[in-house]
């Protein structure tokens, strides 16, 4: 069986407490739930074509709108994408369309499409053990969200984590751009914990 999860992500219009930023925390408990989130149209279609032999229920969230097509790519396993490669030793996984536009637009770092949300892609997270700092962005609620399965599988001896979404409890505005902001989900935002972390290691 496979779901198809839309409006996926903070939704302005339509009110405060019908927002899908929680689908991805409660949707994580499930056991042998697999859950994907493309990066853009293009990516959804190829979900959907995976989904059909895929063997074991599998559950697709996405927004009700996407705002670019980021790139065409294959999708025929359940791995993570890396989009972009710095130096720079900090590295952003992020979670569906919105979440890689705002991650691309941050300079100097690394930028992985994470569209596979459960289960992790353990092997590209071993990868990352060198980095000074991983920054994991979703437009859902943090608390059981895909930040904390990150942190989780560190634990203590992995890199710094950051983990940015949406707090416990409903939205209390109509604005997607608000509701981002007020969750810290913007450039200057993961710009200042970029620099405040950098600054810490000088």
């Amino acid at each position: 069986v496979t779901f198809l999860v839309d409006h996926a992500g903070v939704v302005g219009g339509d009110g405060v407490t019908h927002q899908g930023i929680f689908d991805n925390s409660y949707l994580s408990l499930m056991p042998n739930l697999t859950v994907l989130q493309p990066k853009d149209g293009n990516e959804f279609c190829k979900m959907l074509e995976f989904s059909v032999d895929f063997n074991g229920p599998l559950a697709i969230r996405y927004p009700k709108s996407y705002k670019t097509e980021i790139n065409d790519s294959e999708f025929d396993s359940l791995c993570w994408e890396e989009l972009k490669k710095e130096k720079s030793g900090v590295t952003v996984l992020a979670v569906g369309n919105r979440m890689l536009d705002l991650a691309l637009s941050i300079p100097d770092v690394s930028v992985v499409n994470a569209r596979v949300i459960k289960p992790l892609d353990v092997k590209f997270l071993e990868s990352l053990r060198e980095e000074k700092l991983i920054i994991t962005l979703e437009d859902g609620a943090v608390s059981g969200g895909f930040g904390s399965a990150v942190k989780s599988y560190y634990g203590n001896a992995g890199p710094k984590i950051e983990i940015l979404g949406h707090g416990d409890g409903f939205p209390s505005s109509h604005s997607e751009a608000e509701m981002l902001a007020k969750s810290g989900l913007t450039v200057e935002n993961i710009s200042k914990i970029i620099k405040k972390y950098t600054n810490s290691l000088v």
